[in-house]
């Protein structure tokens, strides 16, 4: 997510930028990275950022709204869309001028935030397309080397990573032991 952040920042030349993530079982956002931002500290449901806090919890016409409609919301584009009034708030309370949902098919994974003005909003909708690609591959590999239910490190996970440390053993001559 960081890297993530720090090329957002690069590409579209801002100094401060948010990234938040979706959970949608709870309807909630959480803090992925920022960057350019003095003190972000989460409290419950809230995200207080110096001395300023909006709620983490969505409103569920805001996921609709953006769900329909995938694009980059500039703080004027907001003025006119009562459904993004809780964004609002977002980038009046961070700064940023604009925000973008990181979306894999019509399934939100979270939003990033920035103080940018975007002149080519296609080649920053194709970036917010690959950093929503690296989240999801990021979420699939997780799921597939760990077990759901137990939370423990799958059987094939150990085989791999065994393999790897008596690789690094031998190319380093070192004795390798394992404690079952």
């Amino acid at each position: 997510l960081k890297v993530a952040m720090n090329l957002s920042l690069e590409i579209v030349g801002a100094t401060k930028g948010l990234i938040l993530l979706y959970n949608k079982m709870e309807n909630i956002l959480s803090v992925g990275t920022s960057s350019g931002m003095e003190t972000v500290k989460v409290v419950g449901d809230e995200l207080f950022i110096q001395m300023d806090k909006f709620s983490l919890k969505l409103e569920s016409n805001l996921i609709d709204y953006i769900s329909g409609r995938p694009d980059i919301y500039t703080l004027e584009d907001i003025e006119n869309i009562p459904q993004l009034f809780q964004t609002k708030d977002w980038l009046l309370k961070t700064g940023a001028t604009m925000f973008a949902p990181l979306m894999i098919k019509q399934d939100i994974k979270g939003f990033i935030l920035l103080d940018a003005n975007v002149d080519d909003k296609e080649f920053f909708k194709t970036l917010m397309n690959q950093i929503s690609m690296s989240l999801e591959n990021a979420r699939l590999y997780r799921e597939a080397i760990i077990d759901g239910l137990t939370g423990l490190y799958v059987y094939r996970y150990f085989e791999i990573q065994l393999t790897n440390e008596i690789r690094r053993a031998q190319r380093y001559g070192k004795k390798l032991a394992v404690l079952i």
